[in-house]
């Protein structure tokens, strides 16, 4: 419990610089623009999830970061996501998609979670459908290998790919039915479905296999699926993020911590980003 509650406490000081923004702060990261600053002042509300604070050691640590925010006369609201490690994957699965269905794939540093969403059927223009369930499969094993392994070459990058691909299409086949959309994250920035070329490491590799990302991935995927499947790429944060359905999105920071520690903004209008409500009577479950 002890190691939890310094653990809680090390998290609402990184939460007390970034919204205070103090000048030994903002000279300690000087990249950063005022704007940057600025918007970390007007946050109101961190969402955190992930695999780390899944059990025993959230249950500690967030209380502890509570009390020292506090402490310290912070008004944030700091809030823990109740849907935990799969925080990325309910937000993927809110992504309306033409066939009721989406497959959704976070492909993390350590595992890979996935799983098939179900949408309600579509009962009015003015009600719309929802998420409805959520059906979480056993992780994966990640493609991506020694993280502290030198840069991929050609092969590797291809190895990384056919094993991502491999369970893409075994997924597919297993869903049966309706031909599924996709939707996958991925630990890595991106910008416009393609890795920043600043960016290092196992998924940012991947933009070596064509000039977009994504692009490349649906027409790859072509052949084994039997078809051009309708596909959307995102960040693991960004993914996180569109899991959240609280108040003042533009106020609202969600932060993942598992592997690396990773954030996410939602969008200020979910509707207007392709987003589904959670249904009343949504349930995530986890398959054997």
């Amino acid at each position: 419990v002890s190691v939890a509650r310094v653990f809680g406490r090390r998290l609402a000081y990184l939460l007390l610089m970034l919204t205070h923004g103090g000048a030994p702060n903002r000279a300690a990261r000087p990249e950063w623009s005022d704007a940057h600053w600025a918007f970390w002042a007007e946050v109101r509300r961190v969402v955190v999830g992930g695999g780390l604070l899944a059990g025993a050691l959230g249950r500690a640590a967030l209380p502890a970061a509570r009390e020292l925010l506090a402490e310290h006369g912070s008004a944030l609201s700091l809030e823990h996501s109740p849907f935990g490690p799969h925080l990325a994957l309910v937000g993927l699965a809110r992504l309306a998609a033409p066939s009721g269905r989406r497959l959704v794939f976070d492909f993390g540093q350590t595992a890979v979670k996935h799983g098939l969403a179900r949408h309600t059927a579509l009962r009015s223009p003015e009600t719309g459908s929802a998420l409805a369930e959520l059906k979480v499969w056993p992780a994966a094993p990640t493609p991506c290998g020694d993280p502290e392994a030198p840069a991929a070459d050609e092969g590797t990058v291809r190895a990384r790919w056919a094993a991502m691909s491999a369970l893409i299409s075994a997924d597919w086949r297993q869903a049966g039915g309706p031909a599924p959309a996709l939707a996958l994250s991925v630990a890595c920035y991106l910008s416009g479905g393609h890795p920043s070329p600043a960016e290092r490491g196992c998924y940012a590799s991947l933009q070596s296999l064509g000039p977009n990302l994504a692009g490349f991935m649906r027409q790859a995927l072509a052949e084994p699926l039997g078809q051009t499947p309708a596909l959307a790429l995102y960040h693991d944060g960004a993914a996180a993020a569109l899991a959240d359905t609280g108040p003042e999105p533009a106020r609202t920071v969600v932060i993942t911590l598992g592997t690396a520690l990773g954030s996410g903004f939602p969008p200020e209008d979910p509707a207007a980003a392709g987003l589904l409500p959670l249904a009343a009577d949504f349930r995530l479950t986890l398959a054997d």
